[in-house]
């Protein structure tokens, strides 16, 4: 009799997202709603207090800077042959502020960039995550090379961001407001002209980086397209040599370099087009704006204080190109951000209901199919299909590619929603449990052994984290794999293949070091050293030679006495001792019932066990 016991998720269980409608927001202000959104994101980065706090100060003291020299002027006496205590001590504090001044943008770089570090670890981490929590189908169908350059994205562009918001535009703009201020206390209209150049050059900039922008977007696209045909053909080694290809490989790749240098070289023509026409632009306003402060100032002024004054707009005119650059580099940033929180944002994996239960099984669940149908698309993969299988019983599925074999794994994996009908694991449905209660309960072998660049050791300890070697060994040596003793293996298997592998033996990606024989033989010892009450095992025996194969199999059939198992295999002989076997065809049962039961039928099942003999 199964025990059955399930308790209330508490703050594991994660409710299903619901997709709240935004409103359409007008083209013009779509990037100050991307602003605003990436400003509403950041404050949640764990150190961004102690960041604004020390920029803060940073920002003040180069504002202080910026205007100390004029202010100073104006309320010095004009008459430098008799300084006053007073005029020395202004004079003074000028010197020291402006030598602080000159140490202050070195110091907000060395803050931005500690915070930068902080932000660009939890978007990176943030873009491996939802990997992770992405649709099965989407994973599937995602392009070559796309999470990567997603990361790529991640760390250029915060380079690029952070420094323009919080390095130049926002210290720029505060120093010019508060310039502004103080120089229309002192000299009237003056401080608003200077706004004027301000708000003038802002839209000039804030055109010319959209312009670049739009134009990089399209470039990003394009160079995204070449870039997955690139990374295609440096993967099609193999293929290339076996089809005697290389060169038509080699003239695909020079192509897709041929594509990108010219989509570079406009971009570039028409970045060198605007950038001149917008210094040429600046240039002229600027030189208005000099002549009209130094007519306006006329003989009212000394000669110190107008030289203070002239000397104070030379640099903020030349202050005004690096703001130019900044608002370029923003609008760019935030367009690149956007690839990001797109990303971050795409639906997610069939999520946990409210209110989820954590299903606990203590011995080998029953696994029962109430009518259930699942369409991808508008194709169906199932069609009603309905079956139960007791605990530590083993199913057997077979038909041909693309019947829905797989399919019924990942359904019951609650990688796919159904949809129609029921699933039940111990008699709950298993819509109604947590995802990671569900998964724990199996132990999966798939046709692609999914290993990863690592040893042995960590390939197999891949099924129960923190597992001792003795415990690997074990599980290598159920799955017929038998490795040499290396020193510190703990004493284990002593037995040696004659390819003489090691617990230290790298796989290679994918797997690339081992033959397909041995891949598969560590993904089983994988599945075995996590020792779960369920098994699916999704062509167990495939790229084994016959007598290794038998052996396994003999393991297996061991193995489904104490645990419910699923298998899908094609050698429908490995089948004779499952408790039920299902034929599938186009997505619906044609056949059920154990192997005897449907030699007797002589129907579908029995003509495909002759035809293989």
């Amino acid at each position: 009799m199964t025990t059955e016991k399930a308790t209330k998720a508490g703050d594991s269980s994660r409710a299903p997202e619901k997709s709240t409608p935004h409103p359409e927001v007008p083209p013009k202000f779509l990037f100050l709603k991307q602003l605003k959104e990436i400003n509403d994101s950041v404050p949640q980065v764990v150190g961004f207090k102690s960041f604004i706090l020390r920029w803060s100060a940073v920002t003040l003291l180069r504002t202080v800077t910026a205007i100390s020299a004029p202010v100073a002027v104006a309320v010095l006496d004009p008459d430098l042959d008799d300084l006053s205590s007073t005029d020395v001590l202004i004079f003074s504090i000028v010197g020291v502020l402006n030598i602080l001044g000159r140490l202050a943008p070195f110091a907000s770089k060395y803050f931005i960039d500690e915070f930068k570090e902080k932000l660009q670890e939890e978007q990176a981490t943030a873009v491996v995550a939802k990997v992770f929590d992405m649709q099965h189908g989407a994973i599937l169908t995602t392009p070559t090379g796309e999470f990567s350059q997603i990361l790529s994205k991640v760390f250029r562009n915060l380079d690029v961001l952070l420094p323009a918001l919080y390095g130049d535009i926002i210290p720029m703009t505060i120093e010019t407001l508060v310039a502004v201020t103080f120089i229309s206390i002192g000299y009237g209209f003056i401080g608003a002209i200077q706004l004027a150049l301000f708000l003038v050059y802002t839209f000039l900039s804030y055109r010319a980086a959209k312009a670049k922008a739009e134009r990089n977007k399209d470039f990003m696209t394009a160079l995204f397209s070449e870039w997955g045909k690139i990374v295609s053909v440096a993967g099609s080694y193999e293929r290339a040599h076996f089809f005697n290809n290389v060169d038509y490989e080699i003239n695909v790749a020079r192509t897709s370099f041929e594509k990108m240098g010219s989509k570079i070289k406009a971009v570039s023509r028409g970045e060198h087009k605007e950038a001149m026409l917008l210094q040429t632009v600046s240039l002229t306003i600027s030189a208005l704006f000099l002549g009209v402060v130094l007519a306006a100032l006329g003989d009212e002024v000394g000669g110190l204080e107008r030289a203070a004054l002239a000397f104070y707009f030379f640099t903020y005119i030349g202050s005004l190109d690096v703001y130019a650059i900044a608002i370029s580099n923003l609008r760019t940033g935030v367009l690149e951000y956007q690839t990001f929180t797109e990303f971050v944002n795409r639906r997610s994996e069939v999520k946990d209901e409210e209110g989820a239960i954590v299903l606990e099984v203590k011995s080998n669940p029953a696994i029962e199919f109430e009518n259930v149908s699942f369409t991808y698309g508008d194709k169906t993969i199932l069609d009603n299909v309905s079956f139960k299988i007791d605990g530590g019983g083993t199913l057997g599925i077979v038909g041909s590619s693309g019947c829905g074999k797989s399919t019924i794994m990942r359904l019951l994996l609650r990688f796919y929603r159904p949809s129609k009908g029921v699933i039940k694991v111990d008699g709950f449905d298993i819509s109604k449990v947590t995802s990671q209660s569900l998964r724990r309960l199996f132990s999966v072998v798939t046709q692609d052994a999914a290993l990863q660049n690592a040893s042995i050791r960590e390939n197999i300890g891949y099924g129960r984290m923190g597992s001792s070697d003795d415990d690997v060994l074990t599980a290598a040596k159920a799955a017929e794999l038998y490795l040499k003793e290396t020193e510190g293996d703990g004493g284990g298997n002593s037995e040696v293949e004659e390819n003489d592998l090691t617990l230290d033996k790298i796989c290679g990606e994918k797997g690339a070091k081992l033959s397909g024989g041995q891949q598969q033989r560590v993904a089983l010892a994988r599945a075995m050293l996590k020792n779960t009450c369920i098994y699916l095992l999704d062509e167990p025996t495939t790229g084994l030679d016959g007598v290794v194969a038998k052996k396994l199999q003999g393991t297996l059939n061991a193995l489904s006495k104490s645990a419910t198992t699923i298998m899908i295999t094609h050698h429908l002989e490995d089948l004779r001792s499952a408790t039920y076997i299902l034929y599938l065809d186009a997505g619906k049962i044609v056949e059920d019932g154990d192997f005897n039961e449907l030699m007797n039928k002589k129907g579908v099942f029995y003509e495909q066990v002759q035809a293989r003999k």
